[in-house]
C-alpha cells in the first residue's frame, strides 16, 4: 500500500482483494472500520476482529432475507402474532402418530 496525501492510505489493493476471496462486505466497510480503529489506537487483531464481523453479519442478514423470501410465508407475519387460542385441541390429539419400529426395543417388551 502506498501513501497518499496526509497520512491517508491507499485501500484499493486491499480492497480488491477482500472482493477476490469473497468479502464484499468487509471490502465496503473497510475504511470506515480502519478509521475507526486508527482513532482508537485499537490493535491489529480487534481490527481484524470487526472487520469479521461486519462481514458474518451481513452474510447472516442476508441469510435470513433469502430464507423468508424462499419460505413463501406472508410478509409481516411473526409468532407474536399468530392466535395460539385460536385452535386448542388437534384433531390428532387422542390419536397415536408415532409408532416405535418393528423390531425396536420398545416393541420386544
Amino acid at each position: 500500500m502506498s501513501a497518499r496525501g496526509q497520512g491517508r492510505v491507499d485501500l484499493d489493493v486491499s480492497r480488491s482483494q477482500l472482493e477476490q476471496v469473497g468479502l464484499v462486505h468487509a471490502a465496503e466497510r473497510l475504511a470506515e472500520l480502519l478509521d475507526e480503529s486508527v482513532k482508537g489506537n485499537e490493535p491489529a487483531h480487534h481490527f481484524l476482529d470487526r472487520l469479521l464481523a461486519a462481514e458474518s453479519s451481513e452474510r447472516e442478514m442476508r441469510r435470513i432475507k433469502t430464507s423468508l423470501r424462499l419460505s413463501g410465508l406472508p410478509p409481516g407475519l411473526t409468532l407474536g402474532s399468530f392466535d395460539f387460542a385460536f385452535q386448542r385441541r388437534s384433531r390428532r390429539a387422542g390419536s397415536k402418530c408415532w409408532r416405535p419400529a418393528p423390531g425396536s426395543a420398545s416393541t420386544q417388551q
